[in-house]
């Protein structure tokens, strides 16, 4: 994962200081607390979620918004791969300005699997575009994930700085510099990862996103 690219950014805000009332972002997310239900092709200011992987490997990845399986609405985000054995792959979104992420608490989504078991990541992308760091959180696909669509909340402090960068198994705090955001895939030692995820209603949590219609059973 360390070879992964680096996104360039075009511009950056000045962070809003933790103390002050937080200014509102550069592209302001579709309601309060969301930032992507995956209805439109690309949120405002980005250049839509795009997949990342290790073309030096077997590894294949598909991810995209679409129609068929969705918690809400018409459309949820897709991520179908097949990853080599210490290979990766990531789906990421990242913005053409720094992002002020500091009123939420977290982030939030649902999420639906083919099967239980599925072991992936969730990454934040943060600091400056020439500074990029990166956080991640670890998740393995509950049982109830094959059945239905499961909420899936974290904290910013679950999420901690990748082995490879410096200040390892740091606690993320700088939701005020937001670069991005993704869902990686990697694997053990001699395995590969083949899966497919689905994630719809990608929120901050502890903000009230638009109101919700009934969920689709799947």
């Amino acid at each position: 994962k360390e070879n992964a690219p680096i996104q360039p950014l075009q511009e950056s805000v000045n962070p809003t200081p933790a103390e002050s009332q937080p200014q509102a972002p550069a592209v302001q997310p579709l309601s309060a607390g969301l930032i992507d239900n995956f209805e439109a092709t690309s949120p405002p200011g980005t250049d839509g979620w795009q997949p990342f992987w290790d073309e030096g490997t077997s590894t294949s990845m598909h991810c995209a918004a679409e129609t068929g399986t969705v918690y809400n609405g018409a459309r949820s985000l897709m991520l179908d791969f097949d990853v080599a054995p210490e290979g990766w792959a990531t789906c990421a979104l990242f913005y053409d300005a720094l992002q002020n992420w500091s009123s939420g608490e977290g982030l939030t989504f649902y999420l639906h699997a083919a099967e239980p078991g599925i072991v992936f990541d969730v990454d934040i992308y943060a600091g400056s575009s020439d500074a990029q760091e990166t956080y991640v959180y670890t998740i393995e696909t509950p049982a109830d994930c094959a059945r239905s669509w499961v909420p899936i909340s974290l904290n910013w402090s679950d999420f901690q700085r990748v082995e490879w960068e410096e200040g390892a198994g740091t606690p993320f705090a700088k939701p005020d510099q937001i670069l991005g955001v993704a869902f990686g895939i990697g694997t053990y030692i001699d395995a590969s990862n083949t899966g497919t995820l689905w994630v719809d209603d990608l929120s901050l949590l502890g903000l009230d996103i638009q109101p919700a219609v009934a969920p689709t059973d799947q």
